[in-house]
């Protein structure tokens, strides 16, 4: 049977194993001086000028160009040292390297992810090592059934953007809503791709494969340290209730949620005049029927809508 999930993807591009701080959680702490940090911008900006192109289209200053501008800002700074202690081959090696394990496995799904590149970084490597050890497979308990059922009652049995009841509690429970109520089909929206948890530990490509994607994920993204891995992709934190169409929208990255200052709340951005986006409100802000179920996580929010960014900066179809 040929391999499925991650393993699809053949050998990944490890990181490249440049020196690199080993920790690079400690590095916003590290670089609170103000002249450090820009001084770092200065030296990430040479190296990148020095950069040369092995052919006409190779666009690996631009994606990195365009990266660096919308990660957030501890992943900003780890990407700069993977830079500036890169040399021609390993900043190339490093553009593989991000789109193979961030950008690729963002619009991965079911049984469908892209190969991936290592990244030329030695703490990067450390990292997936690391991350081979720690994975396991998603917790029983927390299966997809499971996780829409959650999101369905803590977003009330609707669209949680659109407020369309879903079709068939409304059909089960029709006497709770007038006549006139608008019904759609839900599905649960995975934030971060079912994909990445999917993960068959009998099979060694698979597991090289999600470890080099985690660790990439931990690196460009901390703020997930400790909130998502493997076993918990299925968390309903991870989770919104969408109805077919926009959720269809979601995973394309037609559309993506902005954070704004108002706790849960965001605007919904578009990247182009799709019919559905006459459906759904500028702004929205989550919340909760059942306190106990939590509402999507704002990071895993942010890590969609930089890749969102990226693509539609890059005009990547990918």
């Amino acid at each position: 049977m040929p391999p499925r999930g991650l393993g699809a993807l053949g050998p990944l591009t490890q990181p490249p194993n440049s020196p690199t701080p080993s920790n690079g959680s400690n590095l916003p702490s590290a670089l609170s001086d103000l002249e450090s940090f820009e001084n770092l911008v200065a030296q990430t900006h040479d190296r990148l000028l020095q950069f040369r192109k092995l052919n006409r289209n190779d666009d690996t200053v631009t994606l990195l160009q365009t990266a660096l501008e919308y990660l957030p800002k501890a992943g900003r700074i780890n990407l700069m040292h993977d830079i500036t202690s890169c040399d021609d081959m390993d900043v190339k090696q490093l553009r593989d390297h991000f789109v193979d394990a961030i950008l690729k496995p963002m619009k991965a799904t079911g049984g469908e992810t892209p190969a991936i590149t290592a990244s030329p970084s030695k703490s990067a490597t450390v990292l997936v090592e690391t991350q081979k050890g720690l994975m396991l497979p998603p917790d029983s308990s927390s299966e997809p059934s499971k996780m829409k059922a959650n999101c369905l009652e803590r977003d009330d049995h609707r669209c949680a953007i659109t407020n369309y009841v879903d079709s068939i509690w409304n059909h089960d429970h029709s006497d709770l809503y007038p006549q006139e109520t608008i019904t759609n089909h839900t599905e649960c929206a995975h934030i971060l791709p079912h994909a990445l948890g999917n993960i068959d530990l009998d099979r060694a490509q698979e597991v090289e494969n999600a470890a080099i994607i985690w660790a990439a994920l931990y690196r460009y993204f901390p703020a997930l340290v400790g909130e998502i891995a493997p076993d918990t992709i299925n968390s309903n934190a991870n989770g919104i209730t969408l109805f077919v169409a926009l959720h269809k929208c979601f995973g394309q990255f037609m559309v993506y949620f902005e954070r704004m200052e108002q706790p849960n709340t965001y605007r919904l951005v578009w990247t182009e005049n799709n019919i559905v986006k006459t459906l759904c409100p500028p702004v929205i802000t989550f919340s909760a029927k059942d306190p106990s179920i939590p509402v999507p996580n704002p990071h895993f929010l942010q890590v969609h809508c930089v890749v969102a960014k990226i693509l539609r900066e890059l005009q990547y179809n990918i």
